[in-house]
Protein backbone atom coordinates (compact mmCIF):
# COMPACT_ATOMS: atom_id res chain seq x y z
CA UNK A 1 0.00 0.00 0.00
CA UNK A 2 2.92 2.31 1.02
CA UNK A 3 4.35 1.96 -2.59
CA UNK A 4 1.31 2.61 -4.24
CA UNK A 5 0.80 5.85 -2.24
CA UNK A 6 4.19 6.86 -3.49
CA UNK A 7 2.41 6.15 -7.14
CA UNK A 8 -0.23 8.22 -6.68
CA UNK A 9 1.71 10.97 -4.96
CA UNK A 10 4.18 11.20 -8.48
CA UNK A 11 0.49 10.97 -10.12
CA UNK A 12 -0.71 13.87 -8.87
CA UNK A 13 2.92 16.13 -9.05
CA UNK A 14 2.82 15.39 -12.72
CA UNK A 15 -0.77 17.48 -12.51
CA UNK A 16 1.10 20.11 -10.38
CA UNK A 17 3.83 20.31 -12.68
CA UNK A 18 1.50 21.15 -15.63
CA UNK A 19 -0.42 23.52 -13.71
CA UNK A 20 2.78 25.43 -13.05
CA UNK A 21 4.27 25.12 -16.28
CA UNK A 22 1.18 26.28 -18.35
CA UNK A 23 -1.19 27.93 -15.93
CA UNK A 24 -5.14 29.13 -16.60
CA UNK A 25 -7.43 27.05 -18.08
CA UNK A 26 -5.32 24.63 -19.86
CA UNK A 27 -3.48 23.71 -17.07
CA UNK A 28 -6.09 22.82 -14.69
CA UNK A 29 -7.91 21.03 -17.41
CA UNK A 30 -4.54 19.35 -17.81
CA UNK A 31 -4.33 18.42 -14.37
CA UNK A 32 -6.91 16.37 -15.16
CA UNK A 33 -4.47 13.55 -16.10
CA UNK A 34 -3.22 13.03 -12.36
CA UNK A 35 -6.40 12.19 -10.73
CA UNK A 36 -6.95 10.19 -13.84
CA UNK A 37 -4.11 8.37 -13.49
CA UNK A 38 -4.80 7.32 -9.89
CA UNK A 39 -7.99 5.62 -11.33
CA UNK A 40 -7.62 3.96 -13.75
CA UNK A 41 -3.96 2.32 -11.64
CA UNK A 42 -6.45 2.17 -8.27
CA UNK A 43 -3.37 3.58 -6.50
CA UNK A 44 -4.13 5.18 -2.90
CA UNK A 45 -4.72 8.79 -2.87
CA UNK A 46 -5.36 10.14 0.40
CA UNK A 47 -8.43 12.68 -1.23
CA UNK A 48 -9.57 9.37 -2.91
CA UNK A 49 -9.93 7.30 0.17
CA UNK A 50 -10.72 9.88 3.08
CA UNK A 51 -14.65 9.64 2.44
CA UNK A 52 -14.78 5.88 1.95
CA UNK A 53 -13.39 4.92 5.23
CA UNK A 54 -16.01 2.54 6.57
CA UNK A 55 -14.23 0.40 8.79
CA UNK A 56 -11.48 0.68 11.51
CA UNK A 57 -8.83 -0.68 9.21
CA UNK A 58 -9.49 1.69 6.71
CA UNK A 59 -8.77 4.51 8.75
CA UNK A 60 -5.76 2.46 10.42
CA UNK A 61 -4.45 3.08 6.80
CA UNK A 62 -5.45 6.23 6.10
CA UNK A 63 -2.07 7.89 7.39
CA UNK A 64 0.44 5.61 5.55
CA UNK A 65 -1.53 6.50 2.58
CA UNK A 66 -1.04 10.27 3.21
CA UNK A 67 2.53 9.78 4.02
CA UNK A 68 3.17 7.86 0.87
CA UNK A 69 1.52 9.88 -1.20
CA UNK A 70 4.00 13.36 0.53
CA UNK A 71 6.79 10.78 -0.28
CA UNK A 72 5.77 10.80 -3.73
CA UNK A 73 4.95 14.20 -4.46
CA UNK A 74 8.61 15.20 -2.52
CA UNK A 75 10.48 13.17 -5.29
CA UNK A 76 8.98 14.74 -7.97
CA UNK A 77 9.15 18.00 -6.28
CA UNK A 78 13.04 18.06 -5.82
CA UNK A 79 13.18 17.16 -9.07
CA UNK A 80 11.13 19.77 -10.38
CA UNK A 81 13.10 22.55 -7.80
CA UNK A 82 16.13 21.85 -9.58
CA UNK A 83 15.07 21.21 -13.27
CA UNK A 84 12.43 23.53 -13.91
CA UNK A 85 13.47 27.61 -12.40
CA UNK A 86 9.81 28.57 -13.79
CA UNK A 87 7.70 25.98 -12.20
CA UNK A 88 9.70 27.30 -8.74
CA UNK A 89 8.48 31.14 -9.60
CA UNK A 90 5.03 29.64 -9.85
CA UNK A 91 4.93 27.56 -6.72
CA UNK A 92 6.26 30.42 -4.63
CA UNK A 93 3.45 32.62 -5.39
CA UNK A 94 1.02 29.73 -4.85
CA UNK A 95 2.73 29.32 -1.47
CA UNK A 96 2.75 32.93 -0.62
CA UNK A 97 -1.12 33.26 -1.19
CA UNK A 98 -1.40 30.52 1.32
CA UNK A 99 0.42 32.16 3.83
CA UNK A 100 -1.05 35.50 3.24
CA UNK A 101 -4.79 33.85 3.11
CA UNK A 102 -6.77 33.81 6.16
CA UNK A 103 -6.77 30.83 8.44
CA UNK A 104 -11.19 30.55 8.36
CA UNK A 105 -10.38 30.93 4.13
CA UNK A 106 -7.89 28.90 3.91
CA UNK A 107 -9.59 25.81 6.36
CA UNK A 108 -12.68 26.40 3.81
CA UNK A 109 -10.79 25.64 1.05
CA UNK A 110 -9.45 22.58 2.54
CA UNK A 111 -12.95 21.64 2.83
CA UNK A 112 -14.41 22.74 -0.22
CA UNK A 113 -11.95 20.54 -2.15
CA UNK A 114 -12.52 17.09 -0.45
CA UNK A 115 -16.04 17.63 -1.04
CA UNK A 116 -15.46 18.05 -4.98
CA UNK A 117 -12.70 15.06 -4.23
CA UNK A 118 -15.27 12.72 -2.92
CA UNK A 119 -17.58 13.43 -5.45
CA UNK A 120 -15.21 12.96 -8.11
CA UNK A 121 -13.75 9.96 -7.12
CA UNK A 122 -17.53 8.04 -6.65
CA UNK A 123 -18.28 8.55 -10.16
CA UNK A 124 -15.22 8.29 -11.82
CA UNK A 125 -14.10 5.43 -10.05
CA UNK A 126 -14.80 1.21 -11.24
CA UNK A 127 -18.58 0.36 -10.52
CA UNK A 128 -19.33 -2.88 -9.08
CA UNK A 129 -20.05 -5.57 -11.48
CA UNK A 130 -24.07 -4.36 -12.85
CA UNK A 131 -23.23 -1.42 -11.77
CA UNK A 132 -23.39 2.44 -13.88
CA UNK A 133 -20.11 2.25 -15.99
CA UNK A 134 -17.30 4.66 -15.10
CA UNK A 135 -18.54 8.09 -15.50
CA UNK A 136 -15.08 10.61 -16.34
CA UNK A 137 -16.82 13.50 -17.16
CA UNK A 138 -16.84 14.31 -13.52
CA UNK A 139 -13.52 14.17 -12.98
CA UNK A 140 -12.78 16.07 -15.96
CA UNK A 141 -15.01 19.17 -14.82
CA UNK A 142 -14.42 18.66 -11.60
CA UNK A 143 -10.51 19.27 -11.47
CA UNK A 144 -9.96 22.34 -13.12
CA UNK A 145 -13.16 23.49 -10.77
CA UNK A 146 -11.68 22.97 -7.73
CA UNK A 147 -8.00 24.00 -9.38
CA UNK A 148 -9.51 27.40 -10.44
CA UNK A 149 -11.81 28.09 -7.32
CA UNK A 150 -8.43 28.02 -5.64
CA UNK A 151 -9.15 25.05 -3.37
CA UNK A 152 -6.61 23.82 -1.24
CA UNK A 153 -5.46 20.47 -1.82
CA UNK A 154 -3.30 18.25 0.26
CA UNK A 155 -1.67 16.08 -2.01
CA UNK A 156 -1.06 19.22 -4.54
CA UNK A 157 -0.02 21.20 -1.97
CA UNK A 158 2.84 19.09 -0.38
CA UNK A 159 4.08 19.50 -4.06
CA UNK A 160 3.68 23.56 -3.91
CA UNK A 161 5.80 23.41 -0.84
CA UNK A 162 8.49 21.03 -2.15
CA UNK A 163 9.26 22.79 -5.53
CA UNK A 164 8.78 26.22 -3.87
CA UNK A 165 11.97 25.21 -1.56
CA UNK A 166 11.38 27.60 0.88
CA UNK A 167 9.89 26.93 4.67
CA UNK A 168 7.62 28.92 7.13
CA UNK A 169 6.78 28.43 10.60
CA UNK A 170 2.74 28.99 9.31
CA UNK A 171 3.49 25.85 7.54
CA UNK A 172 3.28 23.70 11.02
CA UNK A 173 -0.03 24.57 11.19
CA UNK A 174 -1.17 25.52 7.39
CA UNK A 175 -0.67 22.13 6.14
CA UNK A 176 -2.10 19.80 8.89
CA UNK A 177 -5.51 22.37 8.73
CA UNK A 178 -5.52 21.27 4.92
CA UNK A 179 -5.22 17.40 5.54
CA UNK A 180 -7.70 17.85 7.87
CA UNK A 181 -10.15 20.65 6.27
CA UNK A 182 -10.05 17.72 3.45
CA UNK A 183 -10.94 14.76 5.81
CA UNK A 184 -13.66 16.61 6.34
CA UNK A 185 -14.92 17.74 3.18
CA UNK A 186 -14.26 14.13 1.68
CA UNK A 187 -16.36 13.11 4.41
CA UNK A 188 -19.86 15.65 4.07
CA UNK A 189 -21.73 12.60 2.14
CA UNK A 190 -21.17 10.48 5.13
CA UNK A 191 -22.13 13.07 7.64
CA UNK A 192 -24.92 13.63 5.52
CA UNK A 193 -26.24 11.25 3.91
CA UNK A 194 -26.63 7.33 4.61
CA UNK A 195 -23.46 5.58 4.10
CA UNK A 196 -24.96 2.88 1.36
CA UNK A 197 -25.00 5.52 -1.10
CA UNK A 198 -21.04 4.62 -1.73
CA UNK A 199 -19.73 1.18 -3.43
CA UNK A 200 -16.20 0.42 -2.75
CA UNK A 201 -12.77 1.97 -2.28
CA UNK A 202 -10.70 2.74 -5.08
Amino acid sequence: MFGKSVIAGMFISLGCMVNLKVGGYLGAFLFSFGLLSVVLYAVPLYTGRAGFCSTAEDLKHLPLVLLGNVVGTTILAGCAHGCFPDMVEAAQKIIQARMTSPLYAGFFASVLCGFVMTTIVQFARKQPEGGEPRNFLILILGIPLFILSGYWHSIADAFYYGVAGRFDISMLWLYPMTVVGNYLGCNAYNLLVHRSVFYHKV
